[in-house]
């Protein structure tokens, strides 16, 4: 977690100084009243793309916030879905669908990993009791 919370400090300073500079130079705006701040508030304007296009700094603060999050999901994945925990329920479940399509010989696969991913993913005691036949 420690990790995690540094990645994002060193990852969200950076930018959040970058979107600050650039507000800064765009210049600031004084405020008026609550009326003028939420004038025209549920208005929603339909640009064409080559409006925007012709603009590069719109632009790169759009394609920025698109791939930010993507690079944000993979460092997640890359600290929670690779950890030992997560392998483990990953190879519970490629055993199971692997025994069941034949991928593997079953006297090396046990009958007990079949009842455990069942129980696992189907919310233990909530499903599992209706279907009692799926565990054996």
């Amino acid at each position: 977690m420690m990790v995690l919370a540094s990645v994002d400090m060193f990852g969200s300073i950076p930018l959040a100084t970058y979107v600050i500079v650039r507000s800064a130079k765009l210049g600031v705006i004084p405020w008026k009243s609550w009326a003028d701040t939420h004038y025209n508030y549920s208005r929603v304007m339909q640009i064409p793309a080559f409006v925007w296009k012709n603009d590069p700094v719109l632009v790169q603060g759009l394609e920025m916030y698109r791939w930010v999050l993507v690079a944000c999901a993979f460092v997640f994945f890359a600290f929670f879905g690779c950890a030992d925990e997560a392998r483990r329920h990953y190879r519970l479940a490629y055993t199971s669908l692997a025994s069941r399509i034949s991928l593997g010989s079953s006297s090396t696969l046990p009958r007990a990993s079949h009842a455990y991913v069942i129980q696992t993913f189907c919310l233990r005691d909530s499903w599992t009791h209706m279907y009692p036949a799926l565990l054996t």
